[in-house]
């Protein structure tokens, strides 16, 4: 029997095929009836007109774009938003903006209604052609421009027309002083470095080093206490600034031009060069040097104070110089999630997260905004590391969150990308050559994307030039992670047909769009991958085997580069090279697609073992109605406690298993049929964005949009920016929506108001639209609080699944019907020679 999910999934289909092409071969003849209507010169001159003949055109819109665009998916399979990019951006901007427009001016209607029968004569003299003509025009561009992050927002990625997640970052980076570029997955330098400053320009051991984007470059030379200013194009200063200072270690540009530079190793300070006076005053009390200075978009200075081990901050809108506040660290060296060991470079996102390079601790750091234990996200202490670093000092994330690291000791810059982290520049070990870097303190990137670094070994700043070429005709690439690990309770084998037992995990791998896929495999255990096609058979491990890789000594012990289709299911199974190894690993999956993971094997804890035999006396039956005269031997199992159980079988025959509920009929071998050896039934039942009525044909679901962005079993006020202002957003809508809505239904619960026919129409539609906006509100939390809340309970889950998106539905088409009801009425009072007044 079908699941609940897949009736309403069809119940859709139908609707999207059958009925909505009468709704929108009628919604446009009526539509466009209601506009000539209107247009007819004895209501013309009735001020309502204009905002029913505006409604009409918006309607079409939304008819449009809405009905044809689900109609021409569910008929024949091709999407229009994903034929060009104009139509991706379009056709949700305007049927979005149709469908708020359309009912803006249903409550203009309304408010001219009440503003033609007020008692006050003040009040009836707005009701002007004037004010109608007025009125259309400012709630058209009102609505417009507040929708305009649609046309911004929506882009064709992966053959799918999305909105960009991260679109609150477009705005937020006119903001910052430095460069964040994007950079393409295989983004890739040119190793010999270009030496755009020297020992006489900027001293001996430079470590400051900033270009803002303008590709102004900003330098410290320590021996003559100047900062240096050039432009990246020419090699001679166009600025020389003579500081009172004292080796500083970093420095800091905002927009203005003001520069925040480290003074604590002598003087306990960090002062500000402000450039509208071409003057100095201190912004900041330190107790040690600042190994890295940031200021966020908040105009908060961070501090790391390197011998103090603490990153501190202040914000630079105090109007007094406060005492600091911590920002990370205890002030005490430690390795502990919330110590920090001789911290150098920072960074601040837009969420307003910490990173600091933790030198000493060989370890990134990252703090999210108000947490005071950290994350490892590189470096040593990290579960699955990818990266060993040595005295990382200074760090940067580019435009896509990933993290770029200057790692000092090992004489490099690595950066991190969908495939991990790797060498960028200086990956020939210490020297003086053009491709080699001595101890690398810092560096930035210009508008390009070319990096400039601190090579304070050498006495000089390197510039590695961005080679863009690499990046031509590159495909997009999803990745998935897949982390776990093998213990003495997972399911034992005999790899390769030895006599050894080797622990294994089985992966179920299923993707979506056929293509070539590759898989990298790593951890504390020295892993073996395979791959098979359908099914595994861990008695037989040469049957259905597909590839299969081992390489060891490497970063990635196993790598498989292999095409799969779309309709095979393919089982990758994790072992060691040696037997009984056990230990955590995780495998990178890249592709031009998403792929789906899924565990198959499960922990082993046996309970019993059943020992007997068939023989010739054994009855028989037609197994799998197909094979007759077999063999078969019926067991009755009990058990004690509800949970998942693994059967577990060693012949010398060619066995099969099956289970079944209640009764086993030899007759019908289907009948009551639970699990067979070819593995269970696959469950029908989904839950989130597959699971709503409200499919891609017509556009994105909230799953589809917050669920990349919520963060687990985290509190809303620690989820990110975007989250928080939907969350606002949604608010200010039904408190709007609440307040029209309640106006409708004052003005129209009048008797006089209900003398008319399509009074009775509007009062139906304002509590249409009450109930649709508390619909959607509910909505809206349950998405996000049950992803944050991953312990949600699967019948929780099933029934907000299956009723909330069908009753916000019913009551949206309730309130479509009801505003054409009012024009249909129109029409018909028309022809009954009833003129409006």
């Amino acid at each position: 029997m079908s699941t609940l999910a897949e009736q309403l999934q069809n119940i859709s289909l139908n609707i999207s095929q059958y009925y909505l092409i009468p709704i929108f071969i009628i919604g446009i003849f009526g539509n466009i009836f209601n506009g000539i209507v209107f247009s007819w010169s004895t209501l013309r001159n009735n001020r309502c007109s204009l905002y029913f003949i505006i409604a009409s055109m918006v309607q079409l819109f939304v008819l449009i774009f809405g009905c044809l665009f689900r109609i021409i998916v569910s008929l024949t399979g091709f999407d229009l938003n994903v034929s060009s990019l104009f139509i991706c951006k379009f056709r949700t901007y305007l049927f979005v903006n149709g469908i708020i427009l359309s009912r803006h001016f249903l409550c203009l209607i309304s408010i001219d209604r009440w503003m033609v029968t007020s008692t006050n004569v003040s009040i009836r003299n707005l009701s002007t052609h004037r004010m109608t003509r007025l009125l259309t025009i400012i709630s058209t561009i009102i609505w417009l421009l507040f929708n305009i992050h649609l046309l911004i927002g929506f882009h064709i990625e992966h053959n799918s027309c999305n909105f960009f997640s991260s679109i609150l970052y477009l705005f937020l980076v006119l903001a910052l002083s430095f460069n964040q570029p994007k950079f393409c997955t295989t983004a890739t330098w040119h190793s010999n470095g270009i030496t755009i400053a020297n020992q006489s320009m900027v001293g001996k051991f430079p470590t400051a080093i900033f270009v803002n984007t303008n590709n102004t470059i900003y330098a410290v030379n320590k021996e003559n206490n100047t900062i240096v200013m050039w432009q990246e194009e020419s090699v001679i200063p166009t600025k020389i600034i003579h500081v009172n200072f004292t080796r500083p270690s970093s420095l800091f540009v905002t927009l203005n031009g003001d520069i925040y530079i480290d003074d604590g190793s002598m003087n306990n300070r960090v002062q500000k060069w402000i450039a509208q006076t071409n003057t100095f005053v201190t912004v900041m009390n330190v107790s040690s040097e600042c190994a890295g200075l940031f200021v966020d978009i908040n105009d908060t200075l961070y501090c790391s104070m390197h011998y103090h081990h603490q990153v501190v901050k202040r914000s630079l809108n105090d109007a007094v110089m406060t005492s600091n506040r911590v920002a990370a660290g205890t002030g005490n060296e430690g390795s502990a999630s919330n110590h920090l060991n001789f911290p150098s470079g920072i960074f601040v996102d837009v969420n307003l997260d910490l990173y600091v390079a933790d030198s000493k601790n060989n370890r990134v750091q990252l703090f999210q905004s108000g947490e005071s234990n950290g994350i490892t996200v590189a470096g040593n202490k990290l579960l699955n590391p990818t990266i060993t670093l040595d005295w990382p000092s200074g760090i940067i994330l580019d435009a896509e969150k990933y993290l770029f690291i200057v790692d000092q000791y090992n004489h490099r810059i690595v950066g991190s990308s969908l495939n991990g982290f790797r060498c960028l520049v200086g990956c020939y070990r210490e020297g003086s050559q053009s491709n080699q870097l001595n101890q690398p303190f810092s560096f930035s990137f210009d508008r390009s994307g070319n990096m400039f670094v601190t090579d304070q070994g050498n006495d000089r700043i390197q510039k590695f030039k961005y080679v863009k070429r690499y990046c031509i005709n590159t495909p997009s690439v999803f990745q998935n992670i897949y982390s776990s690990s093998l213990t003495n309770n997972n399911q034992i084998y005999y790899r390769d047909c030895k006599k050894q037992n080797f622990y294994y995990e089985s992966i179920q791998v299923k993707v979506i769009q056929s293509g070539y896929y590759s898989f990298r495999g790593s951890g504390y255990i020295d892993p073996y991958g395979f791959i098979y096609k359908n099914k595994f058979n861990p008695l037989d491990p040469s049957e259905n085997l597909f590839d299969q890789d081992y390489d060891r000594c490497t970063d990635i012990q196993f790598k498989l580069n292999i095409y799969l289709e779309v309709n095979i299911t393919y089982v990758l199974v994790i072992t060691t090279y040696e037997s009984k190894e056990i230990g955590t690993f995780s495998i990178v999956v890249s592709g031009e697609n998403e792929v789906n993971l899924d565990r198959i094997s499960t922990p082993v804890n046996i309970q019993f073992n059943y020992s007997s035999k068939l023989t010739d006396d054994s009855p028989t039956y037609y197994r799998d109605c197909q094979v007759p005269q077999c063999h078969y031997e019926t067991s009755q199992i009990h058990v004690n406690t509800t949970g998942l159980y693994v059967l577990w079988s060693e012949n010398n025959i060619n066995a099969h298993g099956y289970i079944y509920k209640n009764d086993f009929n030899p007759l019908n071998p289907s009948e009551n049929l639970l699990v067979s050896h070819d593995g269970p039934k696959q469950s029908s039942c989904v839950i989130g964005d597959r699971c709503n009525v409200y499919i891609k044909g017509i556009g994105l679901t909230l799953d589809d949009i917050l669920r990349n962005e919520l963060k687990p079993n985290t509190v809303l006020n620690n989820q990110s920016f975007s989250i928080k202002l939907s969350a606002g957003l949604t608010i200010i809508m039904f408190v709007a929506g609440l307040i029209n809505s309640i106006l409708s239904f004052v003005t129209f619960q009048s008797k006089d108001s209900q003398q008319v026919g399509c009074g009775m129409y509007l009062l139906a539609s304002s509590i249409t639209s009450l109930l649709t906006i508390s619909m959607f509100i509910i909505k809206f939390w349950f998405v996000v609080l049950t992803h944050i809340n991953v312990s949600t309970g699967l019948s929780i889950l099933r029934g907000g699944c299956a009723s909330i998106e069908p009753i916000l539905k019913l009551f949206l088409y309730l309130d479509g019907w009801l505003n054409a009801s009012v024009a249909i009425e129109r029409a018909v009072l028309l022809f009954k020679g009833v003129i409006l007044t």
